[in-house]
């Protein structure tokens, strides 16, 4: 199911949900907070915290992801002086 509308501050936003029609898989909008164009996409499962975003705002771009317990594996940042941050947490070493 795809809901595409306005939030309670009238800024336009999309929203799709997964096959249970509750929780929401991708999401397109802005940040009220932030004042950010955010683009998030979410695992189907409610218990798998998998997620990746993209936020673009008036500083820069960036880009977050999320393992399945929630936390922050890696981002990636630019900001709009052209300076680059990349943060990753866990490294695949063979």
């Amino acid at each position: 199911m795809k809901l595409l509308g306005l939030d309670t501050n009238g800024k336009g936003r999309l929203v799709m949900y997964g096959d249970d029609s509750n929780y929401p898989i991708a999401y397109l909008s802005e940040n009220g907070k932030t004042n950010e164009m955010i683009f998030q996409l979410q695992s189907k499962s409610k218990i798998d915290k998998r997620q990746v975003m993209m936020m673009i705002g008036k500083n820069g771009g960036r880009f977050d992801s999320l393992n399945k317990t929630g936390e922050s594996i890696n981002s990636l940042e630019v900001s709009s002086g052209g300076n680059l941050d990349v943060r990753v947490k866990y490294e695949n070493k063979k």
